[in-house]
C-alpha cells in the first residue's frame, strides 16, 4: 500500500510542480516566420503557465540577427508544460538572407 502511494505521489510530483519563480528570463525561441513587412519577423517561444512576455528586442549585423524574447513568470504552484506564444519583432533592416540566431547565437529553425 505505501510503495502504491509513493507511486502515484511520485507521478504526481511529475504532472505538477510548486516553485517560486520571480523576475525575468529568457525564453526558448523554437522557430520563426517570415512577414509581408521585411522588417518584421514573428518568433516562437515556449513560455510556462502563467508567464508573460514583457520584452523582445533584435541586435542585427550584416550576417545575423540575434532575437531575445524576455519573459516575466508568476509564482506558484503550475503545471510543467511550454506555452506557445508568438512575438512580433521588428528589424532596423530587412531580414534578406541574413540568419536568425537567439540569444545563445544557435541557429532558429524558420517556419513556412
Amino acid at each position: 500500500m505505501i510503495g502504491m502511494a509513493a507511486a502515484l505521489a511520485g507521478a504526481a510530483a511529475i504532472l505538477l510542480f510548486s516553485a517560486l519563480r520571480s523576475g525575468e528570463a529568457e525564453a526558448p525561441v523554437q522557430a520563426f516566420t517570415r512577414t509581408a513587412n521585411p522588417n518584421v519577423i514573428v518568433v516562437r517561444v515556449l513560455i510556462g503557465q502563467g508567464g508573460r512576455v514583457t520584452g523582445q528586442s533584435a541586435t542585427e549585423d550584416a550576417q545575423r540577427v540575434h532575437v531575445s524574447v524576455r519573459v516575466a513568470a508568476d509564482t506558484g504552484a503550475v503545471v510543467a508544460i511550454g506555452i506557445p506564444q508568438s512575438v512580433q519583432i521588428s528589424l532596423r533592416q530587412p531580414l534578406g538572407e541574413r540568419v536568425v540566431v537567439d540569444a545563445k547565437g544557435n541557429p532558429v529553425r524558420e517556419e513556412q
